[in-house]
This record gives structure tokens, C-alpha cells and sequence, in this order.
């Protein structure tokens, strides 16, 4: 299989295969919303290939704006960017998009604003979404992947992990097969209505809901940044997010229900590391770019 995939990417690269890439950008922040654009842009024409875009805005209603090569949708914020992934998605599958597609990238705003987005992380996601473009029969996932260290379940499906939604591609084969980014049911079946307190139903297993719960305390350490930025959270606002991760952690089951497979980007243990350096800031950044790390 590696064998395999390295020449079919070679061919990739030489333009002897046809190969369209899509990207399809979730937006909410209007301070965020030119430069994820542009950032967005640039990063999908470093692959090889045609390549399509499609911008849904889930947000506050942006100013008049011209945007080449690409498609602005009105987004659906109900489930935050999964129903506007889906909004995207549905839009490419009406337009014929899709059909001509081998891959399509999924990203938020956030992706370069919220997150170590430097040379080392740009190259290993840009190699590994490669790296799955040259996959053509089997399904699968890639991006930053994350355990519990136990397998976890939500609504009957079961991971071992899953990908980070900030970025992360599916394959052709995939798309194919996955019925929805989303669960088939109402995400209030995932709750007990206890107290006025965010409680989970049996639908989602024990160490998933404890999770859940310790992201979105404020007394850890190392809580949703959205609680830092923010005030006077109510039930309905955390549940909000809630449905976001959850959905999140249901689309790695689903995907591995479906034969699928997910691929962290940062496999490599020397990757792991660089990529620590990227948050000590810029000047280390312009570094690395200058010694050629930087793709």
C-alpha cells in the first residue's frame, strides 16, 4: 500500500493523473473572515490539480465584498460548522462539485487563528492530504488525531479516536459512503434535562461525558478557550458547544463504522516535536522558513 501510494502521489505531483481538490471554509468571525479566506486560498493551491471553493458564512452578516474563484453561501448555525459543513456540502452536491472531486478539505476560521498553524504543521497536513488524494478504493479520514485512551461510544457507534474538526480532508471514497457529517437523530437525545446542568444520556459513554464536561469547566486548566473569552455562560450556550463536540467525536465513529480509516497528520515523532516550537512564536517561524523546513 505504501508502495502504491507513493507513485500514485508522484503522478500527483507530475500532473499524470487528473486530480480536484475541494475546500470547503466554515466562517463566523467577521474580524477573521479576510484573512482565513486568503489563508484558506493559499493553502489549497499548493495541491496539485483544479481546485474549487466554497465559503459558507455562519456568522453575523458580513459586509458587500468581491471574492474571485470562489462561491459565499449563507450557512446554517444550528449545529455550529458541522450544519454548515453540511450546508456546503449539499450546495456542492446540487452544483456537481462533488462529483468531479477527489478530495475536499474542511476547515473553520479558526484553523489559522486558534491553532499552531506554522511551517510544520502547513507541510504535514499539506503532505499527509496528498498522501490520501493518491487513495482512490479505500475510505478515508486525515488530520489531527486525539485519544481517550479507551474507546469511546456515541449513539451505538464506537472509536478508538478521532480528528480534529479545525482541518481535516476526506477522501472521494468517504464522501461516498457517509450518509452525514451529522447524527441521523436529535442531538437532545444525548441529554438529561437535570438541574439546569449540562448531563449526558446513555447514548454517550461514560469517559466520552467526562470529557465533555472537564473541556468545558472553567476550573480546568485547559478549558475551551471560548470560556476565557466570554461571560455569564447559560445552559443553552454550553449545550451549543456540547453538540459541536459531540458531533465531532460521532463523525470519527461513523466514519470508522463505515470501514473508514483516520490518519493523524502528526504521526511522525519528529514532527510532534517541531511542531512544539511553533507556538514560542513568528521569529522562530521566519526561521524555519528560511532553512527550507517550510513548504
Amino acid at each position: 500500500m505504501f508502495l502504491a501510494v507513493q507513485v500514485t502521489e508522484i503522478a500527483l505531483e507530475n500532473g499524470h493523473m487528473a486530480a480536484h481538490i475541494t475546500g470547503i471554509l466554515l466562517t463566523y468571525y467577521p474580524s477573521y473572515f479576510d484573512d482565513a479566506v486568503s489563508r484558506f486560498r493559499a493553502y489549497l493551491e499548493g495541491f496539485p490539480g483544479t481546485r474549487s471553493l466554497v465559503i459558507v458564512h455562519n456568522g453575523p452578516e458580513l459586509q458587500p465584498r468581491e471574492i474571485s474563484d470562489a462561491v459565499l453561501i449563507p450557512g446554517d448555525n444550528a449545529c455550529r460548522e458541522f450544519s454548515g459543513w453540511e450546508t456546503g456540502l449539499a450546495y456542492c452536491r446540487r452544483a456537481g462539485i462533488l462529483e468531479d472531486s477527489d478530495f475536499v478539505v474542511f476547515a473553520n476560521d479558526t484553523f489559522c487563528h486558534h491553532n499552531k498553524f506554522g511551517p510544520i504543521s502547513r507541510t504535514a497536513f499539506r503532505r499527509s492530504f496528498r498522501a490520501a488524494m493518491a487513495i482512490r478504493d479505500e475510505p478515508v479520514m486525515v488530520g489531527e488525531t486525539f485519544s481517550l485512551g479507551l474507546p469511546f461510544s456515541i449513539s451505538g457507534l464506537t472509536s478508538d479516536e478521532w480528528v480534529a474538526t479545525y482541518l481535516f480532508g476526506m477522501n472521494r471514497c468517504l464522501l461516498d459512503r457517509i450518509s452525514a457529517l451529522t447524527p441521523d437523530c436529535s442531538l437532545n437525545n444525548f441529554y438529561l434535562q437535570e438541574d439546569g446542568r449540562l448531563r449526558f444520556s446513555d447514548l454517550v459513554s461514560c469517559n466520552l461525558a467526562r470529557h465533555i464536561e472537564h473541556w468545558l469547566s472553567p476550573d480546568n486548566k485547559t478549558h475551551w478557550r471560548g470560556l476565557a473569552d466570554e461571560h455569564d455562560w447559560d445552559l443553552r450556550e454550553l449545550q451549543g458547544k456540547a453538540n459541536a463536540i459531540l458531533c465531532e467525536k460521532y463523525l470519527a465513529a461513523h466514519v470508522c463504522e463505515c470501514g473508514g480509516t483516520l490518519l493523524n497528520v502528526f504521526n511522525s515523532p519528529r514532527v510532534r516535536f517541531l511542531r512544539k516550537l511553533e507556538a514560542i512564536g513568528p521569529r522562530l517561524n521566519a526561521l524555519l522558513h528560511v532553512r527550507g523546513i517550510s513548504s
